[in-house]
């Protein structure tokens, strides 16, 4: 482990295909960084994508038990039948 300013680094060793090395090279030469980085960059790339499809399909499963409890559907039901008009305050009605 080693210690980079303020956050404690981990070294780790990979294989990958030459094709992959070569264009992770290549373009974090393009990009004005290191390999190292761009490969750190791909990696919270891939796991701040797995977070969120992870958060996504949790809110799913919640929703899907929501539809399925009777006092939820009677909440929803009530809230549907009033018939409340709001007044219209025009465009912009937060810059008065």
């Amino acid at each position: 482990m080693v210690f980079n300013g303020d956050i404690y680094m981990t070294a780790l060793s990979i294989i990958v295909p030459d094709e992959l090395a070569e264009d992770s090279s290549l373009i974090a030469k393009k990009m004005h960084i290191s390999r190292s980085q761009f490969i750190r960059l791909a990696i919270e790339n891939e796991v701040k994508a797995f977070r969120l499809m992870k958060e996504q399909e949790d809110m799913v499963v919640g929703f899907k038990a929501l539809k399925e409890q009777a006092s939820y559907l009677d909440e929803i039901n009530d809230i549907e039948q009033l018939d409340v008009h709001l007044k219209d305050e025009g465009e912009f009605w937060w810059k008065k």
